[in-house]
């Protein structure tokens, strides 16, 4: 293998350049495919690239310097799915050294972005760790929480797993979100629930593993002939690999080539599933046979053409009874249409103030730039619209909200309405915004399937907003780590390592409740076929819980915008107001009161 030559030989600048778009190639198949053994081919690649120190002449070569620097980012990005945030650490700390020392002897026009580029991962890992067990990124993590699905876990345990969902869709556009590059932290955080959980991610797996496991690519290395042949097959894997795909191996622009997008680039333009490398059938795990991962697709601020595209794409593929997975993370606008054109608030001029409903008013959007969003609270009573001269107040997802008076709306704003033509499929959307009750009204108009909807809150309760402001948005926290988001709700600061463990064990027994008193209601409710997807299931699960959660918050009653929502409703019995949800939650605040008094006692 690779990073197990002996011989202390390194590659030629040639072999270098290969074996690192071997590494990307294999990141990008993990992207389209969701295969997980893709994603550990790219880490044996930069694991070899980065302890044989390939870049070791990039002290005297500015363009060695600049790739060593794309190196770095996607390396790190690689560690943190593969949950080795110590690791992801360790290359920050390397990164930054790297970064310092390009700009001080080259002084490059691409100074600035290098340097956010390195602040986005500081952020970004600082961030992922903040929460449950508050810590330095580089220190151990005691209790690790497994954001993969478990094969063999309480919810699968519930009924049996039938495939429905083949397709997932996350779109990130919320201004401010922490991210690397294109990729946010929600998204990070999504997109691996919606993957079976490996056993071969667990612990040093790269160093263990035969080199059966990672396919015979590997075995001919340090061949430059064998490379090259390995390089030209995987790309020939990928049917329609765009031109910006290979491109982005060696583009300037580290702001948006850090992250290979997935499927599509936010520019627009889609490509199908790649296909499979040929590996042997006894070197694939059984579960990648019974039960593999959706394919996903992820994009950051695109136009709503290349969001509509997609979606196309994706619905035209499934079959009668599979269901598409839309995840939309993005805000209200913060602007008007005068004459199709968008127009800020401030190019409108006041009118005279107007009475709206409570939450519906044409607040701001809240930070920009780097530092992560500011919730927008709703505001009731008078409400200052824009000027009735022309400009037209708009309900929408604004899909990039770094505005530009130049674009249309038509490609830049997507409507809840969008959604109705591609309802001839089964889709579950998940809307977290500050105008996700906005989806409600599509409830009855769609064209076959019912739409099953999951909508966030439109604004955070009182206390929440710090705690947020630099971990992520909490709802697909909820969705995505139960046990995260109880701690932030309950304010748990620093929990200790007995108490996690409780906890998790406490969550697990309240989902499977759920689970269970929902079974009998399931055969006539519209939520039954999402709820034989394993995958689904836990989302489903989850929300319920962390709906019923807020709900019995002193800070949201009489506030209804303040507890995420959904449609079609769920079953009675699992209603915040029943007899379930309460017990559940008791259950849940006892582990927190038991732990509380222990420290209190211990302190005294």
């Amino acid at each position: 293998m690779l990073n197990h030559e002996k011989d202390g030989r390194r590659f030629s600048p040639e072999q270098e350049k290969i074996a690192s778009k071997i590494g990307q190639l294999y990141y990008n198949f993990y992207l389209r495919n969701a295969e997980t053994r893709y994603l550990l081919e790219s880490y044996t690649f930069y694991q070899a690239i980065h302890s044989r120190h390939y870049f070791q002449d990039a002290s005297n070569n500015l363009l060695l310097a600049c790739k060593e620097l794309h190196f770095f980012a996607r390396y790190i990005v690689v560690c943190l799915l593969l949950n080795k945030r110590e690791d992801a650490y360790s290359l920050l700390q390397e990164f930054q050294a790297q970064v310092t020392s390009y700009l001080m002897k080259y002084k490059p026009q691409d100074a600035a972005e290098w340097q956010a580029v390195v602040t986005e991962v500081d952020v970004f890992l600082h961030a992922d760790v903040a929460i449950p067990l508050p810590r330095s990124p580089g220190q151990p993590m005691l209790f690790k929480p497994n954001l993969r699905c478990q094969i063999d876990g309480p919810i699968a345990s519930l009924a049996p797993h039938i495939q429905r969902i083949k397709e997932v869709i996350f779109v990130a556009a919320q201004d401010g979100q922490v991210k690397i590059a294109e990729l946010p932290l929600d998204s990070y955080r999504m997109m691996q629930t919606l993957e079976w959980h490996d056993a071969r991610l667990d612990g040093k797996v790269a160093q263990n593993l035969s080199a059966s496991d990672h396919g015979s690519v590997l075995s001919h290395s340090n061949d430059i002939t064998s490379l090259r042949s390995s390089l030209n097959g995987l790309a020939g894997v990928v049917t329609k690999l765009s031109a910006s795909s290979l491109s982005s191996l060696s583009m300037p622009n580290p702001a948006l080539r850090v992250n290979a997008v997935a499927v599509s680039h936010s520019n627009g333009g889609t490509s199908p599933r790649g296909g499979r490398l040929d590996f042997k059938a006894g070197d694939l795990p059984a579960i990648a046979a019974t039960h593999p991962n959706p394919a996903k697709h992820l994009i950051y601020r695109p136009n709503t053409t290349a969001l509509l595209n997609i979606i196309v794409t994706s619905v035209v593929a499934m079959a009668y009874d599979d269901i598409l997975l839309l995840h939309l993370s993005a805000d209200g606008p913060d602007v008007s249409i005068l004459d199709g054109t968008l127009m800020s608030d401030t190019q409108c001029p006041p009118r005279t103030p107007l009475e709206v409903r409570d939450g519906a008013g044409a607040g701001g959007s809240g930070g920009g730039g780097a530092e992560p969003r500011q919730p927008r609270q709703p505001q009731a009573g008078l409400q200052v619209l824009p000027d009735t001269q022309g400009c037209e107040e708009i309900r929408a997802l604004h899909l990039n909200p770094s505005f530009d008076c130049t674009r249309l709306a038509a490609d830049e704003l997507f409507q809840p309405e969008d959604i109705l033509p591609f309802t001839r499929r089964q889709i579950l959307l998940i809307v977290d915004s500050d105008i996700s009750t906005e989806f409600k009204g599509l409830q009855g108009r769609e064209v076959g399937r019912p739409l099953l909807c999951l909508m966030s809150a439109t604004a955070l309760a009182p206390g929440l907003e710090a705690d947020m402001e630099k971990v992520g948005s909490l709802f697909s926290m909820a969705l995505s780590c139960p046990l995260m988001a109880m701690c932030t709700v309950c304010g748990e600061r620093n929990p200790s390592l007995q108490e996690l463990e409780c906890l998790q064990t406490t969550i697990d027994s309240a989902l499977v409740q759920i689970g269970e008193a929902l079974l009998p209601e399931l055969p006539t409710s519209p939520w039954g076929r999402a709820f034989d997807d394993v995958l689904l299931r836990q989302h489903i699960l989850r929300f319920i819980l962390f709906r019923a959660a807020m709900d019995m918050l002193p800070s949201t009653t009489d506030r209804p915008e303040l507890v995420p929502s959904c449609y079609p409703p769920m079953p009675e019995v699992v209603d915040p107001d029943g007899d379930l949800m309460p017990q559940l939650l008791m259950h849940i605040e006892r582990v927190f009161a038991v732990n509380r008094a222990r420290r209190k006692q211990v302190s005294t």
